[in-house]
């Protein structure tokens, strides 16, 4: 009887064993190929995401009355446009840091990857490598200025930066870097896409990096950390490589937007989350820009018009 209690315990470990064994799903696919990683980061519902919280508590527009300010459902978006101390009130499904989190797991899987490929001799996995290590550098700029101090030479090595997850292992626990660290890794990843990344914009793809838009984020970064030399380093160099302007003439002057997505200045398409679109541009006229701000353009400016839309409030 003993015997076959442990023959049947036996069995069933091993049958566990080989279900263990399977995959989750066989149909799942280990992304390998060039193509596999071109649709990882071509899913521009994830990785061409920006936050939305700093358009929230800037100062160039304001809301007309108390009784629209209430009407805000959000909490957060009440807290920021009033720059509040506590803007999150303990919420913690936040979109404006999770979004850019999912850009850097996509990013860490194809970085991932690839580190177990040999593509020293694969000029397409290596400009691929360049726009995920882009990605993930532009995924931490844009949490770093949302949630950390801005950067202070003397107190950057102390003041918290953000979590820098440098891999796709999701049980990984990262403490917050300092905001040196954060800008340390944000240049370190932008600079090693630039040598990377085709020097070309990509006609119609302009979700996708390149070396001009390499330049622009640590141009963009330095001018953040107010290295002034070297943001005009990066500006001359993206410059350089392309600069071409809009001709306002050519426009047309819409409610929505009079810029498109393949518009000439565009060298990088991302878009704001659209979570608080209410403040952000789907406020349908219940909010007006600064009069300081309008009363810089003169009337024959055509950016007057572009920029902005008249509404009931002026």
């Amino acid at each position: 009887m003993k015997k076959f209690i442990l023959l049947i315990t036996i069995s069933t470990l091993l049958s566990c064993g080989k279900k263990l064994d399977l995959k989750p799903d066989s149909t799942l696919v280990l992304p390998k190929t060039a193509q596999d990683f071109e649709n990882l980061l071509d899913n521009t519902g994830v990785m061409n995401i920006t936050p939305a919280l700093a358009q929230l508590s800037a100062d160039e527009y304001y809301i007309t009355s108390f009784t629209l300010y209430q009407s805000l459902q959000d909490p957060i978006i009440r807290n920021a446009y009033i720059w509040k101390p506590d803007v999150y009130e303990g919420e913690t499904q936040l979109g404006d840091w999770r979004a850019p989190y999912s850009q850097i797991f996509y990013s860490n899987n194809v970085l991932d990857i690839m580190a177990t490929q040999d593509i020293t001799n694969d000029p397409e996995k290596q400009r691929i490598k360049g726009w995920a290590l882009f990605d993930r550098a532009y995924a931490f700029y844009a949490l770093v200025s949302t949630f950390s101090k801005a950067y202070n030479r003397q107190t950057a090595n102390t003041d918290l930066g953000i979590p820098l997850k440098l891999s796709s292992d999701i049980t990984m626990n990262v403490p917050r870097s300092s905001v040196e660290q954060a800008y340390d890794q944000i240049i370190k990843d932008a600079l090693e896409s630039s040598e990377l990344l085709q020097q070309d914009i990509i006609t119609g793809k302009k979700n996708r990096p390149s070396k001009v838009a390499s330049y622009a984020l640590l141009a963009r970064v330095y001018l953040s950390m107010r290295d002034y030399g070297q943001a005009e380093l990066y500006t001359d160099k993206c410059l350089a490589l392309y600069s071409k302007l809009t001709d306002y003439n050519s426009l047309e002057i819409r409610r929505g937007s009079s810029f498109t997505y393949n518009s000439e200045e565009t060298i990088y398409f991302t878009q704001q989350r659209v979570d608080y679109d209410r403040v952000t541009y789907g406020s349908g006229g219940l909010y007006s820009v600064d009069t300081a701000l309008i009363s810089l353009y003169s009337a024959s400016d055509l950016r007057k018009d572009i920029y902005f839309t008249s509404n009931a409030n002026g």
